[in-house]
């Protein structure tokens, strides 16, 4: 009996969740013009609609490159990427240009401009393997390093559906220093 008041707790905190998430998406107020899917975005993914300015790098001046986009970074900064705005298999979920990057049997990687920030959810039966899988497909979707990754924000989670003991927790990416283990014998 305890149990399942817990499971009902746990699954009336999820609806609430989504709720507000829902309630909050449907109020904002700033909105992120449509991306054009035949160029290159001409804005910088970081939050704001303004096109990209000059970026000084020491002696010259330089623009964004073609087929690349730039995020901000956790400490406020930014670095470059692969545009995965222009990959075939990115979906645009809404009109903030939240996007379906990557979905795989294991995991779905998406991205929310207006943060900026990347959410990996974990499913499936090997949560280990998994988030391997769903690490290197990040780095591979986004063409960047491990330091690079450490430097953006990434929430990486796992549903109560898929995995209760290990759900309610963002893990981080493993080789981050604030990245936490996934829970023992799952």
């Amino acid at each position: 009996m305890k149990k399942k008041i817990i499971i009902a707790i746990n699954i009336l905190i999820f609806v609430a969740l989504i709720g507000g998430f829902i309630f909050w998406k449907m109020n904002q107020k700033e909105t992120i013009p449509p991306v054009n899917t035949t160029t290159t975005p001409t804005f910088p993914i970081s939050g704001n609609t303004t096109p990209p300015k000059p970026v000084t790098g020491g002696q010259t001046n330089t623009t964004i490159p073609a087929g690349m986009i730039k995020i901000t970074t956790k400490d406020g900064g930014s670095i470059l990427m692969k545009d995965f705005y222009q990959s075939p298999y990115t979906k645009i979920l809404d009109p903030q240009n939240d996007a379906s990057i990557k979905e795989s049997i294991d995991y779905n990687i998406e991205f929310q401009p207006a943060i900026p920030r990347f959410f990996i959810g974990l499913q499936g039966n090997d949560l280990y393997t998994a988030r391997e899988n769903a690490e290197q497909g990040l780095l591979d979707k986004l063409g960047i390093t491990k330091d690079d990754a450490c430097r953006i924000k990434v929430t990486l989670g796992v549903a109560f559906s898929v995995n209760e003991k290990a759900s309610g927790v963002n893990y981080g990416l493993s080789f981050c220093p604030d990245g936490k283990p996934l829970p023992k014998n799952l």
